[in-house]
């Protein structure tokens, strides 16, 4: 089974999330926690689904973004990525797919990526 992952900023656009989802509705869809969350969580997304990140439980929570980040990319055949900025969480993430995957889509003026898995 191929797995897809997406890294991007919280302020990704809804209308992009809608794009991929209606382009691609055959890919499940699964929120990937980082830690356990809080009971209002849940009065937006649906349990089922999330995903918690295979990481340590006692991985500190500024830790645990990067760690759970690190994770999807070990599952993943396809990253998608929505950067917008030159620093912060988004953008090492990107930079650590970039090192891992090939770019094979790009568009600057939406700064919307998707990489594949390298093979070997």
């Amino acid at each position: 089974m191929n797995v897809c992952t997406f890294i991007g900023h919280r302020n990704t656009p809804n209308s992009l999330q809608d794009e991929l989802k209606n382009k691609y509705p055959f890919i499940p869809y699964y929120i990937v926690l980082a830690y356990h969350p809080t009971k209002n969580f849940f009065n937006y997304y649906d349990i089922n689904d999330t995903i918690l990140a295979e990481i340590p439980d006692k991985t500190q929570k500024r830790f645990a973004i990067l760690k759970r980040n690190k994770w999807m990319i070990s599952k993943a055949e396809y990253a998608v990525t929505y950067v917008c900025t030159s620093s912060g969480g988004a953008r090492t993430t990107q930079n650590i797919i970039e090192k891992q995957m090939n770019l094979i889509y790009s568009n600057e003026q939406s700064k919307l990526k998707i990489f594949n898995r390298k093979n070997g």
